[in-house]
């Protein structure tokens, strides 16, 4: 009976020293913390319209049909791609004019410059005024749908010259005439448009 009470004893020492073996198992685990920390740098659009062939001495004295290099063009100096567009305001009066032929045209309210627009410019909207024609061009590819201008990037130009009308002479003797051009962007990335009407729309929107 002795003998079986010391093997009884020595039992339940082992349970007790397996039990505190798995407790001590348990709590054991090697554990470790870690972060991670990003940084985002916020990008930015930025144009400057530029017109490298444009000389203001050239502008001077004009005659009717004569052609003066007049280059607008877009460069994108900012970090991020984006959609532009050019508007062109065209000066308009009530004048005379002589067809080709030299034959007189009554007077009529019309723009007094053309040009030709190239084929990466699509107009978008064209508004008229009391004094100008005012024309929205879009910077687009060959699906018609406006095209990105990557970062470093400049469009080819909106037109590379301007004529004067065939105006009957005196009609608008020492009249100071201007052409302006103005450009607008977007950035392209995550906008959800690609159609120039409805690009130029968010930017319109954006800026009332």
């Amino acid at each position: 009976m002795k003998v079986k009470g010391i093997t009884k004893k020595n039992g339940i020492i082992a349970a007790a020293l397996v039990m505190m073996l798995a407790i001590g198992t348990a709590i054991a685990y090697f554990t470790d913390m870690g972060s991670v920390t990003n940084s985002f740098t916020v990008g930015n659009v930025d144009i400057e319209l530029e017109e490298p062939s444009w000389d203001p001495e050239a502008a001077k004295n004009i005659t009717p049909m004569m052609e003066i290099a007049k280059d607008p063009q877009i460069e994108n100096i900012g970090a991020n791609p984006a959609y532009v567009f050019a508007v062109v305001t065209v000066p308009r009066a009530n004048v005379e004019t002589a067809a080709a032929d030299g034959s007189h045209i009554a007077a009529q309210v019309q723009d007094l410059f053309t040009y030709s627009v190239n084929a990466d410019w699509k107009e978008v909207k064209k508004e008229t005024t009391d004094g100008s024609t005012i024309y929205t061009y879009g910077y687009v590819g060959s699906d018609g749908n406006m095209k990105p201008l990557e970062k470093a990037a400049t469009t080819t130009p909106v037109f590379s010259s301007v004529q004067l009308i065939n105006i009957v002479e005196g009609t608008l003797a020492d009249t100071d005439l201007e052409i302006k051009v103005d450009a607008k962007a977007i950035q392209s990335d995550d906008i959800g448009a690609s159609s120039p009407e409805e690009v130029l729309k968010m930017i319109d929107n954006a800026n009332k």
